[in-house]
């Protein structure tokens, strides 16, 4: 009907404009019989759920109240036949209907106790012909059918009417556990690790909705519609308000740290907000392509290939080679045929360029008359043949006049020593040269020094070998962060910077650090050593808060992929004198984590306690927007890139002005990096920026400096 209605509008409202609102009338009925039959399914689900509660609550109560008699003891024969018999779902009706308070739930209970009386001294005083009334009325009202059987008859009669010498049969009434027998018995460490997935279930509440992942491929999105009482078991439905899951909370807390259901507080946002969201991130989209993109060719700038060298370089899988492309002869061209027709060659050389090159492979054009490429490492030498030997059969005809070029190349395997995209885009430069040494249309191939190789290959079996940073030569360093104006909600603060000596005695930087862990996935033994290291510092040391309001430390996208970190931090920031309020995170690298809503409930309980979130490298890339919007963040840091050139770069400043203005109206605060001069210091404080760190604020120092 919905296509029926859409085909309508498509075919008739440029002759009739009221065909809109005689279908937004159609429409808003369709909606409200879909919202019906939802409500009244869901009516039907949470009334099954309470009534099962019921009987659940109420079989308990019956088994409680037995045990407390019974559990133990040798009882007749014929009280387990008549408890067997009808006798207990009596009760458990009775608890239902009438509830634990009322005088038929006692009188009810006073039978068993009666037979249990009898057995013991039969010349007990009991009303017998009113105890077996009450028996026979009791079973009946549960049934019009359901009377006593004839060995429950049999088994009464033989108990109440015997000889008095002969003993009734009696038989042992075994205890009632009070634990399932497949409830499964956990460790210490492993009820800790539930209990904070226990928590987040206990958070949740009637009308969120959650993805089932059970079908990693089609995820399912769900709503909770009912909780237990005690939190002893959740119902779900679909869109239709049909259930489709129902969990106990344990079962549920395994689930959500499995990743298979995955709270999704986005799902069912009004859509004001969405469209408030999406007007904002077309206009960030907008910038930052023209802050990633060179505008005459199209093609990727310096800045932005530079951060897809450094992705590439995390990803560790996929070898690539890196091209860069000097075209010769191009002055010529400006000089004879002027700067227009120099632009219609760098547009065909990107043109052809982007036709050998494969698809999905980045190119871009760092300057002037130079091109940069990735490609399949295997396929480089061929690709670099094939592009000057294309460039040199193009025709370039302007003003009536035929020009032609040649071209070098140089080539940068992905080696493991060039760690950077800094170090790989120099490695490609230095073969570039030596293409240009051997003449036009030629190309080289980089190749390390064996002195850069040994020392490179030193340093990675030493960062690769690292276990215990306990017993290697760690160095901690912070660098200071200053608020730029008077309404900040944080003082001076600190970010801590870390790395270690080689085996020489040489300090490795911290960036090569930090690249040359995540490579050989150290980084997490190293994060949970920080944040372990810098607890015990700020308890120990306690420095003085008008000086060092707060210290941040950076966590890895690829540590926080690893749940037994998470817990550690979590565990570590419970403890009753952990100064959480003095520590914070920045998240780098966010493009590596695997789940963002499980990354975002871990940092909603920390927030619980009192921490922040810094999400760093904003501006980096088109999902800049989308980790601010996921991750719960108190802070962003803006990408380094856009600071070094900001006083001469307008659309940097268009850029900065644009992140600011989202993440306040997010409600986030924003820290520029890599500040090196007063005059983009002062910019910042125009644009609104909040935080500033860099070397014209202050030089990193040793931690142990600050007290």
């Amino acid at each position: 009907r919905v296509d029926e209605l859409i085909h309508r509008i498509a075919t008739e409202f440029e002759q009739d404009t009221g065909v809109f609102e005689q279908t937004v009338g159609e429409l808003d009925t369709l909606i409200d019989r879909q919202n019906l039959v939802y409500r009244r399914n869901v009516e039907r689900v949470t009334a099954a759920a309470e009534g099962a509660q019921k009987v659940a609550e109420s079989k308990t109560a019956v088994a409680s109240a037995l045990e407390s008699k019974l559990a133990g003891r040798k009882v007749p024969r014929a009280l387990v036949s008549l408890l067997d018999g009808g006798w207990r779902d009596l009760l458990s009706l009775t608890w239902i209907r009438q509830g634990p308070d009322s005088q038929l739930w006692q009188d009810y209970l006073a039978v068993i106790d009666s037979l249990m009386a009898f057995a013991e001294d039969p010349d007990s005083s009991i009303n017998l012909p009113e105890l077996l009334r009450l028996i026979q009325d009791g079973l009946a009202s549960i049934s019009s059918n359901h009377m006593p059987s004839s060995q429950i008859r049999d088994e009464l009669k033989q108990f109440l009417v015997r000889r008095p010498d002969k003993a009734p049969e009696m038989v042992e009434m075994p205890a009632v556990s009070g634990v399932r027998p497949d409830k499964q018995v956990l460790s210490e460490r492993e009820q800790r690790s539930l209990q904070r997935w226990i928590n987040r279930a206990q958070q949740l509440r009637t009308g969120d909705w959650l993805r089932d992942q059970t079908k990693a491929e089609d995820p399912q999105y769900i709503r909770l519609v009912w909780i237990a009482r005690g939190f002893s078991r959740f119902v779900f439905v679909n869109h239709q308000g049909m259930r489709v899951v129902e969990l106990e909370l344990e079962a549920l807390a395994r689930q959500m740290r499995k990743g298979i259901i995955v709270p999704d507080n986005q799902y069912d946002r009004p859509l004001v907000d969405e469209s408030i969201d999406r007007m904002v991130r077309n206009v960030y989209d907008q910038l930052s392509w023209a802050s990633t993109h060179d505008e005459l060719t199209r093609l990727l700038n310096r800045r932005e290939f530079e951060r897809m060298l450094e992705q590439q370089l995390a990803r560790r899988e996929d070898s690539r080679t890196l091209l860069q492309l000097d075209l010769r002869g191009f002055r010529l061209l400006n000089d004879t045929a002027g700067y227009q027709a120099g632009d219609e060659t760098l547009k065909r050389v990107a043109e052809v360029i982007c036709r050998h090159v494969g698809d999905g492979m980045p190119v871009a054009r760092p300057g002037g008359n130079e091109f940069a490429m990735l490609v399949p490492e295997e396929q480089g030498p061929e690709i670099a043949k094939a592009l000057l030997e294309a460039i040199a059969d193009e025709p370039f005809e302007y003003g009536g006049w035929c020009y032609t070029f040649n071209a070098n190349v140089g080539l940068a395997p992905e080696l493991p020593a060039l760690i950077s995209a800094e170090k790989w885009l120099k490695a490609a430069e230095q073969a570039l040269n030596s293409a240009r040494d051997k003449g036009p249309g030629r190309f080289s191939i980089y190749t390390l020094d064996a002195d850069d190789q040994a020392r490179q290959e030193q340093i990675a079996a030493r960062v690769a070998g690292l276990s215990n940073p306990d017993e290697e030569r760690m160095l901690l360093r912070c660098q200071k962060i200053i608020p730029l104006h008077g309404s900040t909600r944080m003082g001076a603060q600190y970010e801590i910077l870390i790395s270690m000596y080689d085996d020489s005695g040489q300090l490795i930087t911290g960036q090569d650090f930090v690249r040359m862990a995540e490579r050989y996935d150290r980084m997490q033994a190293v994060d949970r050593w920080v944040v372990g290291h810098m607890l015990d510092w700020l308890r120990d040391q306690s420095p003085d808060p008008r000086h060092v309001g707060g210290v941040c430390i950076n966590l890895s996208g690829y540590s926080l992929n690893d749940q037994s970190l998470l817990e550690f931090i979590y565990e570590k920031l419970s403890e009753k004198d952990a100064p959480i309020e003095r520590l914070w995170f920045e998240l780098t690298e966010a493009s590596a984590i695997h789940d963002l809503q499980s990354v975002a409930d871990f940092m909603l309980e920390m927030k619980e306690l009192g921490c922040r979130f810094c999400l760093g490298n904003f501006g980096s890339g088109p999902s800049s927007f989308q980790f601010m919007r996921s991750l719960p963040v108190d802070l962003i840091k803006i990408d380094s890139a856009f600071t070094g050139q900001l006083a001469a770069n307008q659309t940097d400043q268009a850029m900065v002005r644009s992140m600011v203005d989202m993440a306040h109206y997010m409600e986030r605060e924003v820290i520029a990096s890599q500040v090196e001069s007063r005059e983009v210091l002062d910019m910042l404080r125009q644009l609104g920026v909040d935080y500033a760190q860099g070397f014209v604020v202050e030089k990193p120092r040793l931690l142990t400096s600050l007290v």
